[in-house]
């Protein structure tokens, strides 16, 4: 599969810690590219846990692995052009017509999709989906006229340490189910679609780059044979004694 090459740097985001840019390729698609100023970590996170999010059932736009030419980073009249850095970065395609889901229009979202969003958040350990009426950081775009949810950005699932309480009072979905405890039919579909998306683990992170995996070896900042053991123990039903505490 041939990689797609960034053509221009349309601007910088000024959303997130990582402010990814906005950048067109020659693939015809424009994406929101993370490059170097997120860590090796961090770009590692987000490409499998898209990953795992996609083969779980969520609503996930298309993401691709992109390829910064040096020559764009060099002739680019932007200052923060080299926090982009050039070789590997990973896009998410662009959604037209969508803006950040806003604390109104929670009840708007259909109840099986916010289920679904809050236990993979959960089995994910990603506490970077928060909203409330003072407003919060929810990474989920919402098209009005398609009433159609997206949900982005996970560079910070999988952390070393993760607060289930803080998860539990911040989570956008947080009221989704009307008790935590659910029913075998539900644990069971939710056990299949975990074990569905742990199936796709390893063509994942075998696409990989190398200079990645050559980096986080180095630093040891993203340990997937210990978080692929906890997933996959999870998803054979040991998440519901956490789940339901």
């Amino acid at each position: 599969m041939t990689t797609p090459q960034i053509t221009q740097i349309i601007r910088r985001t000024d959303q997130g810690a990582t402010r990814p840019f906005i950048c067109r390729a020659d693939d015809g698609n424009v994406y929101y590219v993370k490059g170097r100023s997120a860590s090796t970590g961090e770009r590692i996170r987000e490409w499998m846990g898209t990953h795992l999010a996609t083969a779980f059932g969520l609503p996930v736009p298309p993401m691709c692995l992109l390829e910064i030419p040096d020559v764009l980073i060099r002739s680019s009249g932007d200052d923060t052009a080299h926090d982009l850095g050039t070789g590997y970065a990973v896009g998410s395609r662009q959604i037209l017509a969508a803006s950040e889901l806003r604390h109104d229009e929670i009840p708007l979202v259909p109840a099986n999709i916010q289920q679904s969003v809050l236990l993979f958040d959960f089995w994910v350990q990603n506490e970077d989906r928060t909203l409330s009426d003072l407003g919060g950081n929810p990474n989920l775009l919402w098209n009005k006229a398609t009433t159609s949810l997206h949900a982005i950005d996970y560079n910070l699932i999988l952390p070393n340490v993760f607060d289930a309480t803080e998860f539990w009072q911040t989570h956008v979905f947080r009221h989704a189910f009307a008790q935590r405890g659910l029913d075998e039919p539900h644990k069971q579909q939710f056990e299949q679609q975990m074990q569905h998306a742990l199936a796709t683990w390893q063509q994942a992170w075998d696409q990989l780059p190398e200079e990645w995996l050559d980096e986080n070896q180095a630093t040891g900042s993203f340990d997937g044979t210990t978080v692929l053991k906890r997933l996959e123990h999870d998803a054979t039903g040991a998440i519901w004694e956490e789940f339901n505490t």
